[in-house]
């Protein structure tokens, strides 16, 4: 795969918040993949995506290790 299928890949969803969980970047699938413009999620909290059937235990887990200054990777179920 070179680099701009790489950039390309549609299985990869990124998104970055602040300590507050204000979004401060998504790429482009996980913005075609939440149905949501860039300029709707800026600044927005994150749970803007989150779909209820999440636990709220995984979100605890999730702000434990940013607090920690970890990297949280996990799959979440978003409402699109």
């Amino acid at each position: 795969m070179d680099d701009d299928q790489a950039t390309n890949h549609r299985g990869t969803l990124f998104s970055e918040t602040d300590i507050y969980g204000k979004i401060i970047f998504a790429n482009d699938n996980f913005c075609d993949i939440s149905q949501f413009k860039w300029t709707e999620l800026a600044g927005q909290p994150h749970n803007i995506v989150r779909h209820p059937d999440m636990p709220g235990k995984l979100f605890k887990l999730l702000w434990d290790t940013i607090e920690k200054r970890g990297v949280f990777r996990g799959i979440i179920k978003n409402k699109a």
